[in-house]
């Protein structure tokens, strides 16, 4: 309206009632219930057995960021189902992007301890995460922006490093 690009007497007309949806991440109680809702819808569209949710299932599904929200939760649940061998649903049946078990999620117990403890582990959860896509110390280093012999000893602290050659 401001631009000019849209009428204010339309703008006025269409804006008769504004919904504030909150995303899914700051949902994590709605995160379930919605997979369990996706779950019956996918099996009874296709005639398959309802699977059963592994007892980490619930964990990892509400750590997740869920960045593209219901949508990215629903494609999920029925990419997974689509693939499913067997009759339960685990959290490795689940692909989801940059997910790993072993990283350091934001939440509660990551936040125990002194500040050295959790920057030492999200330091860590990074350099895991980077160094999988950034194998050399070199191209680690210069995607963080430090020299690569910080990146070396940082992932020999962390026991990182794959080889002794990798600088």
């Amino acid at each position: 309206v401001q631009k000019g690009m849209f009428r204010e007497d339309l703008y006025y007309r269409l804006n008769v009632l504004t919904l504030n949806i909150p995303p899914l991440r700051d949902c994590p109680q709605d995160i379930m219930p919605l997979t369990e809702l996706f779950v019956a819808r996918f099996a009874d569209e296709q005639g398959i057995p309802r699977p059963k949710f592994s007892a980490d299932l619930n964990t990892v599904l509400t750590r997740y960021g869920w960045p593209g929200n219901i949508r990215q939760l629903k494609n999920a649940i029925y990419r997974a189902l689509t693939q499913l061998e067997g009759y339960e649903l685990r959290p490795q049946d689940i692909l989801l992007p940059d997910y790993d078990a072993g990283t350091v999620a934001v939440g509660e117990e990551a936040m125990e301890g002194s500040l050295d403890d959790i920057t030492s582990r999200f330091e860590r959860s990074v350099l895991t995460q980077l160094y999988r896509n950034y194998p050399s110390t070199r191209k680690l280093a210069k995607r963080l922006g430090v020299s690569h012999t910080a990146i070396a000893n940082k992932l020999r602290e962390y026991g990182l490093s794959q080889k002794k050659g990798d600088e």
